[in-house]
């Protein structure tokens, strides 16, 4: 099985070893990255379940809205909503929020 090891600060050694409470420190660092791996897991597939609902709704509304306008206006309004609904879970997304929203206007654009 391979194996991970990095050094910390004394001090930081120190207060691994005051959280880990009974168990080993190898078990304790295996239970944090675990969490935190499976919290990850979780943002990302709910993520990726969120820009799966957005291409369904905009594949809809390309059938369903001829106005460009207000195709542009709703899916502004909808980045804003989700960028406000959960602010930290969109805060790393930002970038990518408003790439999507220029490659809707693109895509719009070149089927216009």
């Amino acid at each position: 099985m391979p194996k991970v090891s990095f050094r910390l600060p004394d001090d930081e050694y120190e207060r691994l070893h005051m959280l880990r409470g009974n168990r080993s420190i190898s078990d304790y660092i295996r239970s944090v990255l675990s969490a935190q791996h499976k919290e990850a897991k979780t943002e990302i597939g709910e993520f990726q379940n969120l820009f799966r609902d957005v291409t369904m709704i905009r594949e809809t509304l390309l059938k369903d809205l001829p106005n460009q306008h207000h195709l542009l206006a709703l899916a502004e309004y909808l980045k804003d909503v989700m960028t406000i609904a959960n602010p930290p879970a969109y805060a790393n997304y930002r970038d990518k929020l408003q790439e999507l929203f220029q490659r809707l206007k693109t895509s719009i654009a070149s089927e216009g």
